[in-house]
């Protein structure tokens, strides 16, 4: 995490023949009185192709 704003991650799976590498990235901004949480994340899904994932929290 830097500044506990931004956030950056990443993976491997192994024993897979379908899956490998994954990133992500994530945003944590203050709105209000509230945190709006923005996160992306991608992985390699081998014969699959590739998975984009985007997710939008709000904790109050």
């Amino acid at each position: 995490a830097y500044n506990d704003f931004v956030y950056l991650r990443g993976g491997y799976q192994f024993r897979t023949d379908e899956a490998g590498l994954s990133m992500g990235a994530g945003l944590k901004l203050p709105v209000g009185t509230s945190i709006l949480n923005v996160d992306y994340a991608w992985a390699d899904m081998g014969r699959l192709a590739n998975a984009h994932r985007v997710s939008v929290g709000l904790g109050f």
